[in-house]
């Protein structure tokens, strides 16, 4: 982004900017979580729910010790690439990038020592003794993961969003995939499934190594430098508190189960789990190349600007999400029974209430990287605690009486309640928000039209499970038609369609 720009000229780049890197890491992401599903799909068909349920635990542990052991450093270190490259001050970027290399040696390596330690008195929790060589397996994932995900988070600080698309998301699925099908293939085991994974993540850092020593975007060797380890710390803490807080407002439910239920039945949630996931992939594939441009904005002051990006990337990624969300929010139990099994249909309901909690997210926009770019990680710290209090109190309450119905409406009414607060401390705060008259039409004609199509589609379910294929484009379609026939359509709108064909046409012609 240049000074010599007009303001329209710099939203257009901008727009330009969002909409390429978002296409390419919705790609990205589109490769993951498909494959990730097959992955777990392959899982749920080779293994009983009960082994199943042990991975999603051991998962979602691993998860939380990277949390603690990346300490908010791959968001913060992006964002202080990004604002200071805005500055063109080139000494502090490389200051960032040495500084955050220092930090993360030290976190991963006592983290991982801890989760050695602890996997035992883990197991225990849960009164689950399989968990424990679950746990320790998995141990070996967190300096594989926490590596990959900040050399790329670099690449993004500097607005190129394909290192993140190929390796965190492509390249690492893909081998997650083979390994474990091929592993699957040769033993019916848990732990097959385990060790897959350690592998698949070592042979993906060591592609991510040799990439970055050939393509690095900025030159370190004998060059100046300027620390910032303070300001980051400073930055980063409370962005890692958030961040925690924030994932254990998904993953609580899961680990209540775990408390509360037996093993079988938190694979049988997971089950419903997994295609609720699938709703966030477009507001997550926006946000990770959003946040840099919205940091440079807010570097140069331009907080109309940013409006302006803001509106439009909300309104087109929730165009995209509301086809999926209204098929399997209409037809649960049809998606579960198809392709996951009978057995996974008792959990209709609660992928309905999942798929609510996370509908709300998609509303509202990224509101959490508005916040990031603004430097109020304190906020989201905030809003993380309060909705994850409510969460465990309604764990509480609800899993021991109504079980995996009971731990998803306590997700989905924490989730809701987290993205109302997101988006009503960027209104008052910053004046932000995306409920122009043009973002509610066309939402409100593809909702009327949904329902009333809702009889005949599921006329065409009786005749065939697999017409629910189909659902997806011919939804996306009309939406688009409402926008266009409603007038719905703004400059910014053009800028960003026009970005998203190019990217689209350049993927095409680069695999022909």
């Amino acid at each position: 982004m240049n000074d010599h720009l007009t303001p329209e000229e710099q939203i257009q780049k901008s727009l330009v900017s969002v909409a390429k890197g978002g296409t390419l890491i919705l790609a990205g992401m589109f490769v993951s979580q498909l494959l990730g599903f097959v992955r777990q799909f392959t899982v749920v068909r080779f293994l009983s729910p009960e082994d199943f349920g042990y991975i999603s635990l051991g998962m979602i542990l691993t998860d939380i010790f990277i949390l603690l052991a990346t300490v908010g450093l791959n968001v913060g270190s992006q964002r202080y690439i990004a604002f200071y490259k805005g500055r063109g001050d080139m000494d502090r970027v490389r200051g960032v990038i040495i500084s955050t290399a220092k930090i993360l040696v030290a976190s991963v390596t006592m983290v991982t020592a801890a989760v050695l330690l602890l996997a035992s008195p883990l197991a225990s929790l849960f009164e689950m003794e399989e968990m424990t060589m679950v746990i320790r397996y998995f141990a070996m994932l967190i300096p594989l993961y926490v590596f990959i995900d900040i050399v790329t988070s670099f690449f993004l600080g500097f607005e190129r969003a394909g290192p993140k698309a190929i390796f965190q998301r492509m390249l690492l699925s893909v081998a997650c995939l083979g390994f474990v099908v091929a592993f699957l293939l040769i033993k019916r085991d848990l732990y097959s499934v385990v060790l897959a994974m350690v592998l698949a993540y070592t042979l993906v850092a060591g592609a991510a190594s040799f990439y970055i020593v050939k393509r690095f975007p900025v030159r370190m060797r004998g060059e100046g430098r300027v620390s910032s380890t303070f300001s980051l710390i400073k930055f980063s803490l409370p962005l890692f508190a958030s961040t925690a807080l924030s994932y254990l407002v998904y993953q609580i439910d899961t680990l209540m189960l775990g408390y509360y239920m037996t093993a079988d039945m938190v694979g049988i949630y997971n089950g419903a789990f997994i295609f609720s996931v699938f709703l966030a992939s477009f507001l997550h594939a926006i946000g990770v190349i959003y946040m840099p441009v919205a940091s440079t904005f807010v570097a140069r002051g331009q907080h109309a600007e940013l409006q302006v990006v803001y509106r439009s990337a909300t309104k087109w990624l929730f165009l995209a999400t509301l086809p999926l969300f209204l098929i399997l929010f209409m037809f649960p139990r049809t998606v579960l029974d198809m392709i996951l099994g009978g057995r996974y249909s008792e959990a209709a309901v609660a992928l309905q209430l999942l798929c609510v909690g996370e509908f709300v997210s998609t509303l509202v926009g990224p509101t959490a990287m508005t916040l990031v770019a603004y430097g109020r990680a304190n906020l989201l710290m905030l809003k993380s605690a309060i909705a994850l209090a409510a969460d465990v109190i309604l764990n509480i309450l609800l899993i021991p009486r109504f079980g995996i119905t009971g731990a998803a409406l306590a997700s989905c009414i924490a989730l809701a309640l987290a993205n109302i607060v997101e988006t009503l401390l960027i209104y008052f705060i910053y004046g932000i928000h995306p409920f122009g008259w043009n973002y509610i039409k066309p939402i409100l004609i593809l909702t009327s039209l949904s329902i009333a199509l809702y009889v005949p589609m599921k006329s065409l379910l009786a005749v065939s499970s697999w017409f629910l294929v189909a659902y997806y484009p011919l939804l996306l379609g009309l939406g688009i038609a409402a926008t266009v026939i409603s007038r719905s359509l703004e400059p910014s709108d053009r800028y960003f369609i026009d970005a998203v064909l190019r990217k689209l046409k350049s993927i095409r012609s680069a695999g022909a």
